[in-house]
């Protein structure tokens, strides 16, 4: 009794006719065409014109300028958030000095909570400027291509 070979779950089992059948088909004998020659970069651009020049340099200026914008968003917003931690810190050593209920401690705290309120609503202010004129200049620079 003859055994049937295994098959993997996509592979069938041809005929084998059809495995020994030779393919007659002429072979097409044109002459293999040499890759063209390569160039250099700037080579790449001596047909366009001026303007179509002066549109990639607005797409290269576009593309770098969104490219400096995320990591530098990234980087205000962790001096954003830096300023939320120390006046958080600062707010938190003032409810333990006023819980203590030792005056010279609450004064010396009361002192450095002020100090980092300002500091945080003028860093805050900064950071919050800085992240906004940033997202202007990324939607301005979206309709350039980049």
């Amino acid at each position: 009794m003859k055994s049937s070979p295994r098959f993997t779950f996509f592979q069938r089992e041809k005929d084998t006719e059809e495995r020994e059948k030779v393919d007659t088909t002429d072979i097409d004998t044109k002459p293999v065409e040499q890759p063209p020659p390569s160039v250099g970069f700037t080579q790449l651009f001596r047909y366009a014109t001026p303007f179509e020049l002066f549109l990639n340099a607005i797409g290269v200026f576009g593309a770098i300028t969104a490219g400096a914008a995320q990591p530098l968003m990234t980087l205000i917003f962790g001096r954003l958030i830096q300023d939320f931690v120390t006046f958080t810190t600062a707010s938190e050593i003032y409810q333990s000095a006023e819980s203590s209920g030792n005056a010279t401690a609450i004064s010396s705290a009361l002192q450095n909570f002020d100090s980092a309120a300002s500091e945080f609503r003028s860093g805050a202010a900064q950071d919050a400027s800085y992240l906004t004129y940033i997202g202007i200049l990324f939607v301005l620079d979206v309709p350039s291509g980049t």
